[in-house]
């Protein structure tokens, strides 16, 4: 007898190697007349190729074929097929998990099925995308980009559009357990979905198995009920379509797979109303499917099948099937650290009902030890995401201040330069403006001395004024800061009333302002003869008494500081004068 099932699994093993060699036999004979095949002949027979070729040849002879099929489409400008192909190469790195050459092809080919009206094709391969994320347990990309393409599916008012983001957005809160969160999320996205029922199915059987677990997770086994009928409804639809189009819908795998995932889920209901006999009926339409089912399936059902024991009080039977649950979970290396705590604390707990209080001990033992571990790996994670978020803050802050450093300094050079600009600008014109005011004093004194000789000559009533002029010149009287006017009076042999009458009547000036204009003309001819002495040194040689007055006195007479001039007549040197 224990040759029979090694008979029978062998000869399956030969038929199905017989089967894959005449399909890739098949394959390669098609592949050779490709090259004698031209316009849509040979379009067709890519298409029949593409058929028969799936799993048939090794995975990059594939992709290499699926590109080859993309581009000779576009030649011939063919766009059901381009539009099936872009679908088919991604879908080719979805199952074969290379999530970087999906994730790198993924925009150019969503972005032209949904240009060519394929949005529902676009989106199956968007919600592909979402199961890469969540593989890689990339979730804040995955949740950024189903918001995004929330809103922008809400914009379209295609409730199957938006319903189907919606749906895949509530089963990414449910992959993190956030369970309050992700089932309002499912049911909206159901019901919108529902309204125009897809070509594929997949999406609406995936958000209707995770929001039937969350409502498990919460307890809400009255509203699982309701949803799992309408999920049965839909299986039925499915089966019916199966029926229809292969004429054997009751042994389609996909068929039986849902259907083995709502029996459970009416079962787990069922066990926690305490309506056994119910969830044993269900229980039962599961297990004879087991052996086409993957292993992971039958942890499923042996769980209810566990809890369906122990409210029977069958301990025995329980514990006997959860052992069987431990060994495949070894055998399989099976479950995360997170989890599996839980199922040795089942153990322990159904060893303790059978009255095996030592073995239950060890298992609690087990998964308090476990427990520990996670808690401490847990915390070292969180310790080292903590420490590498702050290098990653603290790097992007010093990258920041460097930049507003960088923006202070470049500011900083702008507003100096704008501010040396101003500065020459303003030197230039004030420059212009002394060679004028030079021009102007110059002018103004030649004029002067040319109407001082007239009038000595035309005038004789100023010739008191003459001896005055010639006093002050050949003696240098004026440059003396206390030069005393009675001095003058007794020198010249007249009254103060004549002396300052024949100033002003000379120069319309009175006596002490024609002293201090002699003053100023030989401060001027100092400024011309000694360019190295400094002004208070001229002033004091002038006979000003300090520097402030000099310097009032020749801005009242010029017009400009005596600093000014000195620089006009610098600039006069390099730029001569014009006439």
């Amino acid at each position: 007898m224990k040759k029979v099932p090694f008979t029978v699994l062998f000869l399956f093993c030969v038929w199905s190697l017989f089967a894959q060699t005449e399909v890739r036999q098949t394959v390669d004979s098609l592949l050779q007349q490709l090259p004698s095949r031209e316009g849509t002949e040979k379009l067709r027979l890519y298409d029949e190729i593409y058929q028969v070729m799936a799993y048939s040849v090794e995975a990059e002879a594939e992709l290499r074929f699926l590109q080859e099929f993309l581009r000779e489409s576009q030649k011939q400008g063919a766009l059901n097929y381009e539009l099936t192909m872009r679908a088919a190469i991604l879908n080719f790195y979805f199952n074969h998990k290379r999530t970087e050459e999906f994730m790198k092809a993924f925009p150019d080919h969503a972005r032209f099925l949904d240009q060519n009206g394929q949005s529902e094709l676009m989106l199956d391969m968007w919600a592909a995308k979402m199961r890469l994320y969540h593989y890689a347990s990339r979730y804040d990309e995955a949740m950024e980009e189903a918001e995004a393409m929330r809103k922008q599916m809400a914009k379209r008012n295609d409730p199957y559009l938006s319903g189907f983001v919606t749906a895949v957005l509530g089963t990414l809160y449910y992959y993190q357990d956030y369970d309050e969160e992700a089932i309002p999320l499912m049911i909206e996205g159901l019901e919108q979905m529902e309204q125009k029922l897809p070509y594929d199915l997949i999406t609406l059987f995936d958000t209707y198995r995770c929001l039937l677990e969350a409502l498990e997770h919460r307890d809400r086994y009255d509203e699982s009920l309701i949803y799992n009928a309408r999920y049965e409804r839909l299986i039925a639809k499915e089966e019916k379509e199966m029926e229809e189009d292969y004429g054997d819908g009751a042994n389609n795998i996909r068929v039986i797979l849902n259907q083995f995932y709502c029996y459970v889920h009416y079962a787990n209901a069922y066990l926690s109303k305490d309506e056994l006999d119910k969830a044993e009926t269900y229980i039962a339409w599961c297990e004879p499917h087991l052996p086409r089912l993957p292993w992971q399936m039958t942890m499923v059902l042996y769980e209810s099948q566990c809890i369906l024991y122990d409210k029977r009080g069958e301990y025995d039977r329980a514990l006997a099937l959860h052992t069987h649950i431990m060994e495949l979970i070894e055998e399989h290396e099976m479950g995360t650290a997170a989890i599996r705590p839980a199922w040795y604390r089942k153990q322990g707990m159904y060893l303790a009902k059978a009255r095996r209080y030592d073995e239950a001990i060890r298992y609690y033992d087990t998964a308090y030890v476990q427990v520990e571990a996670l808690r401490q790996e847990t915390f070292e994670k969180r310790l080292a995401a903590t420490h590498a978020h702050y290098k990653v803050d603290r790097l992007e802050i010093e990258k920041q201040r460097n930049r507003h450093y960088f923006l202070f300094a470049l500011g900083g050079c702008v507003l100096l330069l704008a501010i040396l600009l101003l500065i020459v600008r303003y030197q230039r014109r004030l420059q212009a403006k002394n060679r004028s005011l030079v021009r102007q004093i110059e002018s103004q004194d030649a004029l002067k001395k040319e109407m001082r000789r007239l009038q000595a000559d035309t005038a004789p009533a100023t010739s008191l004024f003459v001896q005055l002029e010639d006093y002050l010149q050949t003696t240098g009287a004026f440059t003396h800061p206390e030069l005393d006017r009675q001095q003058l009076i007794t020198a010249l042999g007249t009254n103060q009333t004549y002396l300052y009458n024949a100033v002003r009547e000379a120069t319309g000036m009175s006596l002490l302002e024609y002293i201090n204009s002699l003053r100023l003309e030989m401060a001027k001819e100092l400024f011309k003869s000694n360019p190295e002495a400094t002004i208070l040194q001229i002033a004091g040689r002038c006979g000003f008494a300090n520097i402030r007055t000099f310097r009032r006195q020749f801005k009242d007479f010029y017009g400009m500081v005596p600093s000014e001039y000195r620089s006009g007549l610098q600039i006069s040197k390099i730029q001569p004068l014009s006439p």
